[in-house]
C-alpha cells in the first residue's frame, strides 16, 4: 500500500509540473533579489469573520503571526515563518536562488509531527526530496519551462516585475503548477496582485504599499496576514508564549 500510495504521488506531481502551458515567446526565469535588497516585515495572522467587508462588526482575533526577511546578492536568500497558535503549527519556508541554481526547504513541525521538503530546480529539472513518512520520497522531474520559487516570484513583483505567467512551485502541493498573475492599482502607492491557478481559483493575494507588503492572503478564505511594527510583533509573541506556558 505505502508503495502503491508513493507511486501515486509521484504520478500526481508529474502531471501537475507538466500542465499545459500557455504559447510565449519567453517564459520569465527565477532570479537572484538585487544587491543591496535588505528587508524584515511582521505580520499578524488574523481570521475574518463569515460576510463582507461591510458586514463584519468584530475586530479579527489574531490566530498566528508570520515574518518575512529577505537578502539580496549573487545568491540571494527569501524566508517566511509562520506560526498558527491553536493548531500548534510552524512552518519555516527557505528560498535561496543564484544565475544557475533555485533552491527551497520547507519544514513544518506540529504536535506528534514534523516534514521537511528539499527543492532544487536546474537547468529544466526539479529535484524533489521529502522526509517526514516512512519512507523518504525522492521525485525528479523534467519542467518545460523555468520554474519560479514562490517568495522570490513576489518580490520580483514587489520590485515591480511585468509578469502575466508563470510556472510557480507550491511546497504544500509539492508539484510546479502554471499561475496567472493580475495586477491591480487602489492608488498611486497602492497595488494589489492576484494569483489564479489554471482553475481560475484563488492561489493568493498580495497587497503592496509602495515596496511595502501590506497584506496578504494565501488562498481565497478567512485567513489573512497583515503588517504590523517590529514591537507589536513582539508583544504578540511574548503574550502567546506566556499562555503557552499554563
Amino acid at each position: 500500500m505505502r508503495r502503491r500510495l508513493e507511486r501515486v504521488t509521484q504520478a500526481a506531481l508529474l502531471v501537475c509540473a507538466l500542465l499545459p502551458l500557455a504559447p510565449r515567446a519567453k517564459a520569465p526565469a527565477c532570479e537572484p533579489l538585487l544587491a543591496g535588497v535588505q528587508r524584515e516585515e511582521h505580520f499578524v495572522l488574523l481570521l475574518d469573520s463569515p460576510g463582507s467587508t461591510a458586514q463584519r462588526t468584530s475586530v479579527p482575533k489574531p490566530v498566528g503571526l508570520a515574518s518575512w526577511r529577505a537578502r539580496g546578492g549573487e545568491r540571494s536568500q527569501v524566508e517566511l515563518e509562520v506560526r498558527l497558535f491553536d493548531e500548534d503549527l510552524r512552518v519555516q519556508h527557505v528560498e535561496t536562488v543564484d544565475s544557475s541554481v533555485s533552491e527551497l526547504v520547507w519544514r513544518e513541525w506540529r504536535a506528534g509531527h514534523g516534514r521537511t521538503l528539499r527543492v532544487r530546480a536546474e537547468a529544466g529539472v526539479l529535484e524533489l526530496v521529502e522526509w517526514g513518512r516512512p519512507e523518504v520520497l525522492r521525485v525528479t522531474l523534467p519542467t518545460p519551462d523555468p520554474v519560479w520559487l514562490p517568495l522570490h516570484l513576489l518580490e520580483a513583483l514587489r520590485g515591480g516585475a511585468s509578469i502575466d505567467s508563470a510556472l510557480c512551485f507550491d511546497p504544500l502541493g509539492r508539484c510546479a503548477e502554471r499561475l496567472s498573475l493580475r495586477a491591480e492599482s487602489d492608488a498611486p502607492e497602492s497595488r494589489r496582485v492576484r494569483l489564479t491557478d489554471a482553475l481560475q481559483a484563488c492561489a493568493g493575494e498580495f497587497r503592496f504599499e509602495g515596496d511595502v507588503l501590506a497584506e496578504f492572503r494565501w488562498q481565497a478564505g478567512a485567513l489573512r496576514a497583515k503588517a504590523i511594527g517590529a514591537d507589536e510583533y513582539a508583544t504578540l509573541e511574548r503574550e502567546q508564549a506566556a499562555r503557552d506556558q499554563r
